[in-house]
Formats: structure tokens, sequence, C-alpha cells
């Protein structure tokens, strides 16, 4: 990029290598996977909204602990591990609510205007932001990797980069849910309940592997689980 100019180059340089590091971090083709085997039961415009919800709520809170987030765990004495396996155990418990349910995210899509709000949602109505928006796109990965980012720039110039650096994650985040949306109408509707029973069960061994994650960096758990 030596044909840019200096100011271009200096200002560009965080706002790239924060994209690239966030965009590993978050993984947002695994996040639409499970969007879409957790939520392919909903109608196309439901999705729709659980998807721009969710990206709202996710790049709020990735905007607020880029830059507040290690003051305030420094206050509550809290450290990534701890945060890593309460996340974890959300996730644990919502994801057994998905295979204890007897309710398929009310399958009635088919039978029923788009309108129509299923009784799942009925029960569950905040699944925009309890899994989707945390812990899948605001994950510990995610929210460490942009704490680390802002910590690492020197001046407005390169935190304001990071900042684009957010948004833009959170905008490809949302176009991947838009486009397995948009590929779930082409599924019938056994293969969306048989994704979203393997959802289910994807997310649970997910959530216990965050959870031993956690853990496992905890050093009284390492020495007793791993023998540190």
């Amino acid at each position: 990029m030596a044909w840019l100019p200096e100011s271009f180059s200096v200002g560009s340089r965080p706002f790239f290598e924060s994209l690239r590091a966030l965009l590993c971090a978050a993984n947002p083709l695994a996040v639409a996977a499970f969007f879409l085997a957790i939520f392919g039961m909903y109608s196309s415009r439901q999705r729709n909204v659980m998807a721009r919800t969710a990206c709202w709520v996710a790049l709020g809170l990735l905007i607020a602990f880029a830059f507040f987030g290690q003051p305030v765990m420094d206050v509550l004495g809290t450290g990534a591990s701890s945060i890593r396996t309460a996340c974890g155990a959300v996730l644990a418990i919502v994801s057994f609510r998905f295979l204890c349910s007897g309710d398929d995210s009310g399958g009635e899509e088919d039978r029923e205007p788009p309108s129509t709000v299923p009784h799942f949602t009925k029960k569950h109505p905040n699944m925009a932001v309890i899994p989707l928006a945390v812990p899948l796109i605001f994950n510990p990965d995610t929210f460490l990797t942009a704490m680390a980012r802002v910590g690492m720039s020197s001046g407005h110039r390169q935190r304001i980069g990071v900042l684009f650096a957010i948004a833009a994650t959170v905008a490809v985040i949302y176009l991947c849910l838009l486009l397995a949306s948009f590929l779930c109408s082409f599924l019938g509707l056994a293969l969306r309940k048989l994704f979203f029973r393997i959802g289910g069960l994807l997310l649970l061994a997910f959530a216990f592997q965050q959870v031993l994650l956690g853990l496992s960096e905890i050093e009284p758990f390492a020495r007793l689980f791993i023998g540190r």
C-alpha cells in the first residue's frame, strides 16, 4: 500500500488487523450454522428479526466491553475464565431446553401465515439475546480480542479503526445470518426439525467445551482436573 497516503495507511492498518482477528474469533460461519439449526422452524420474517436484534445487541456489548470491559472486570474482581465458564453454563441450560422441548419451535410455518408467532417463540421470547447474541456472537474470544485490540491502540485514530472493525465484524455476521435464513427457505420441514435437534446437541457440546476450557484456566481447577 505504498501508493496510498501515509495517513490512510496508519489509520487503516489497525482496522484490517483488528478485522482479521475479530473474524477469526467470532467465526461467522459457525454462528450462521447454529442460527440455521436453532431458528430453522421460524418464519423468514421472524428469522430476520432475530438476526437483526441479536446483531444490534452484540454490537453494543462488543463496543462497551472493548473500551470499558477491563475496568469493569477489575472492579468486579472477575476474569476471562470466569466469564467463559458462565457463558458456557448459560448456553448449556438453553441447549438442554432445546433437547428436552417437546415443541420443535412451533413448526406450524408451513400451515400458518408467516405472521403467526409459533408457540415456541412465545415460551422463549428472548431467543435473539440468549443464546444468539450472547454467547454465540458476543462470546469470550470475540470480546477479549476486541479488548486486546483497543489496548494495543496508541491514539484516537487507531481506536476508531478498531471500532469500525468491530462494526464490520458484526455486519459480516449479520450477512451470514441473512444468507442462512435465505437457504433455510429451501429446506423441508422434516429436515429443519432434524437440524433443530442436532443443533441443540451441538450447542450442548460447545457449551460443555466452554465450561471446561474456562475451568481449566482457573488455577485450582487446573491442578485438580489437568494436573498442572
